[in-house]
């Protein structure tokens, strides 16, 4: 039985955004790996990653786990993110102990902005919402979404996600292989898989597709069991504590989603008001961010 719900994958946006560059299963090895990083030390720790953990989160045998994660670290000793244009290594450490089920792995120190001390431009998810994905079409799309999980909409430059999901050459010139081979099947799957209905349409200039608008519903998303925090749930020393909310959104989590609507401004062109809630909108004119 899987039991993967404690695993969060939490990165920086420009990483979720980066050319990533990784298989299928080389993606499987570095998220699981990212759910294990201390936040709080140095980038320079060594990461376990055991095959029994490998195999109940994705659903395979211990034995093709540990093979897996075995050919799997040698490759991705050369692979590396495009993040702004510079290149980046994921990994500059393996350790893979003989006839002992785990690996270890030391994220390169050039990530540490990216996966550590993270303050408002992050996106994060539980690995168990991507764990069945079998494309990594699917995953790549759903890392994208998760970065609006609180307007449910997601519009991006058809050249830039051609650039992020590295969509084949043989692609480029029939946006209709495009439509099928890779956003539909990515749709498909992480509405089977995550559970989330995602409505996809186009924006042409002239007969060209320039623009790509996904969106799905806040509430229906919101029941994807993410992190959240409420005073409830929170020990007794931090509930007992005088914390500034309005509407029932903390300072904190106001400015997070106001950057997230920033972000998504921009990147449509349109209001922020257009965007998010009243509620959230009128968090915004509270704390002083409009």
């Amino acid at each position: 039985m899987k039991q993967p719900d404690k695993n969060i994958v939490k990165v920086a946006n420009e990483l979720i955004r980066a050319v990533q560059r990784l298989s299928l299963n080389e993606k499987r090895l570095l998220m699981l790996g990212l759910t294990k990083v201390d936040s709080s030390g140095s980038i320079n720790q060594l990461v376990i990653i055991k095959a029994d953990e490998f195999a109940s989160i994705y659903g395979i045998s211990r034995k093709t786990a540990y093979e897996t994660i075995k050919a799997t670290k040698e490759r991705l000793w050369e692979r590396e993110a495009l993040i702004e244009d510079a290149g980046i290594r994921w990994v500059i450490t393996y350790k893979t102990p003989q006839d002992v089920g785990y690996i270890g792995l030391r994220f390169h120190p050039d990530l540490s902005d990216y996966i550590l001390d993270l303050k408002g431009h992050f996106t994060q998810y539980l690995l168990s919402k991507a764990a069945d994905f079998k494309h990594l079409y699917s995953w790549r799309l759903f890392e994208l979404l998760m970065q609006f999980r609180t307007t449910g909409l997601l519009k991006m430059p058809v050249d830039d996600f051609k650039r992020i999901m590295e969509v084949p050459e043989a692609y480029e010139r029939d946006f209709g292989l495009i439509r099928s081979k890779v956003i539909n099947l990515a749709l498909a799957e992480i509405k089977d898989k995550a559970g989330l209905p995602v409505k996809f349409a186009v924006e042409k200039e002239g007969r060209k597709v320039v623009l790509l608008k996904f969106t799905f519903s806040t509430e229906q998303q919101e029941r994807l069991p993410l992190v959240t925090k409420t005073a409830s749930s929170a020990p007794e020393s931090v509930a007992s504590q005088n914390i500034d909310t309005y509407h029932g959104l903390s300072r904190k989590e106001v400015l997070s989603r106001y950057t997230g609507a920033l972000s998504l401004a921009k990147l449509s062109n349109q209001a922020i008001d257009a965007l998010v809630s009243t509620n959230e909108f009128e968090a915004f004119k509270h704390y002083g961010l409009i």
